[in-house]
């Protein structure tokens, strides 16, 4: 069995907060655009028991910031 992936995202006040699940030794790497047209690699992502959970603090300067995990 394949456990199912979970992302949250939320904003604080100067930072944008991502949480994601996923299989255990899955790897993939999270990409961010601003225009749902240009991505960019943001970091690789090797899925362990625990959800992996990071910040964004980059996200406050900019009016609206999109995220995407990609799978190889």
């Amino acid at each position: 069995t394949i456990e199912p992936f979970h992302t949250a995202i939320w904003r604080d006040a100067d930072t944008v907060r991502l949480s994601i699940v996923g299989p255990p030794g899955w790897t993939g790497r999270v990409q961010r655009s601003t225009d749902l047209q240009t991505w960019t690699d943001w970091f690789p992502l090797t899925f362990e028991a625990l959800p992996f959970q990071t910040n964004d603090p980059a996200a406050a300067s900019t009016p609206q910031q999109f995220y995407r995990l990609l799978m190889p």
